[in-house]
C-alpha cells in the first residue's frame, strides 16, 4: 500500500494546463518567427563539417546587420556579411538602422560635396536592402530606424512645403527605399521585442570603447539585448536575482575613414551579431562575430564573399 503524491484528476488537469502553455508559448514564438521553423544544431567534433547532435527545443537563427551609412558602406564588409548570412540561413534579420548616412542634411558642418548626396544614399541603401533580401529570401526581415533615417524626418520639419509634396506622393522613408517592395518591415520605434528576455534596437547610449555602451544599454534597459550604433564591437554579462543577462554591441559595416574622421583612428570594429531563438519559454543566445580584412571570424569558420 503506498500513498499517491496527488491524486489522479488533480494530476491530469496539471498535465492539460501545462499543455496548453506550451501550446500557447509556441504559437505565439511561432508567429514572431514567420513561416520558416528551424530546429537549432549543436556543431559537433570536427567543426562545421564534423555533423550535428539535435537541440531539446526547436527554434530559429537569427542575424543581426548593423550601421552600413549608405554611401559610406565598405564593399568588402558588406559581402563579407552578405555571405554569412547564406552560409547561416536565419529565419530572421534585423537591419538595425543607419543604413543611410544623410549627412547633407545633418546639423553638423559638412563638405559642399555632400549637399548632392542623397539620392546616392537612397540608391546605396537600397541596393544592399536589395541584397540582403537576396541572401535571405524566405527570412522575416526587419528594418529598425536609427538616428541617421530621423536625420529625414527632422529635414522635414523644417521644409513643410518638401514635406507636403512627399506627402502627396506617398514619398516617406520606407518607401523611398522601396521596403514594402522588398517584403521588409520598417520599425518606426527603433526598438524591437524578440522574446520576453530579449530585445534588438538601434541604441541611444554612447560611451568610449567596446562594451561600456553595452554596459550602459544593459542597466539602462533591464533586460538583454542587442544594439547598434556605437560602430563599436562587445558583449557584456551580469547577473542578478532574475538571472544572467548579455547585451551585445554588434559593429559596423561602414568604412573605418569617411571624411569628418580626417587625421583619425576611429575605434570601430566591423562586424555583426548573431544567434537563435527558442521556441519554448525564453531561451536564446547571442554573439558577435567580427569581420576583419572582408572576413566573418564565427562559428570557427573564415567567411567571405
Amino acid at each position: 500500500m503506498y500513498l499517491r503524491k496527488t491524486c489522479r484528476p488533480c494530476e491530469t488537469k496539471k498535465n492539460a494546463a501545462r499543455g496548453r502553455e506550451d501550446r500557447e508559448m509556441r504559437k505565439a514564438v511561432e508567429s514572431a518567427a514567420g513561416p520558416a521553423k528551424w530546429k537549432p544544431r549543436v556543431m559537433g567534433q570536427g567543426g562545421v563539417e564534423g555533423g550535428y547532435t539535435e537541440h531539446p527545443d526547436e527554434g530559429y537563427r537569427f542575424v543581426c546587420l548593423p550601421d552600413s551609412h549608405g554611401y559610406l558602406a565598405d564593399p568588402e564588409a558588406i559581402a563579407a556579411a552578405l555571405a554569412f548570412v547564406r552560409f547561416y540561413k536565419p529565419v530572421r534579420i534585423f537591419c538595425l538602422g543607419d543604413h543611410v548616412d544623410f549627412a547633407s542634411i545633418s546639423r553638423f558642418d559638412k563638405p559642399p560635396s555632400d549637399i548632392a548626396r542623397i539620392g546616392e544614399d537612397l540608391e546605396a541603401c537600397t541596393a544592399f536592402m536589395t541584397e540582403v533580401r537576396k541572401s535571405a529570401p524566405d527570412a522575416r526581415i526587419h528594418y529598425l530606424k536609427g538616428n541617421h533615417e530621423a536625420r529625414f524626418a527632422r529635414f522635414l520639419w523644417k521644409h513643410q512645403e518638401v514635406a507636403a509634396l512627399f506627402s502627396a506622393q506617398g514619398m516617406d522613408l520606407p518607401n523611398l527605399l522601396k521596403l514594402g517592395d522588398l517584403n521588409i518591415e520598417w520599425e518606426e520605434s527603433g526598438a524591437l521585442e524578440v522574446t520576453p528576455a530579449l530585445i534588438v534596437k538601434h541604441g541611444h547610449v554612447v560611451r568610449q570603447r567596446s562594451g561600456y555602451t553595452a554596459t550602459g544599454e544593459l542597466e539602462r534597459n533591464g533586460i538583454s539585448g542587442i544594439s547598434g550604433h556605437t560602430h563599436r564591437l562587445g558583449q557584456v554579462y551580469k547577473r542578478s536575482r532574475a538571472g544572467v543577462m548579455t547585451w551585445v554591441e554588434s559593429g559596423c559595416l561602414c568604412k573605418y575613414d569617411p571624411d569628418y574622421m580626417e587625421g583619425q583612428v576611429s575605434d570601430w570594429q566591423q562586424g555583426l551579431s548573431f544567434g537563435t531563438v527558442s521556441l519554448r519559454g525564453r531561451g536564446f543566445t547571442v554573439h558577435t562575430a567580427p569581420i576583419i580584412k572582408g572576413r566573418v571570424k564565427a562559428l570557427g569558420v573564415d567567411i567571405g564573399a
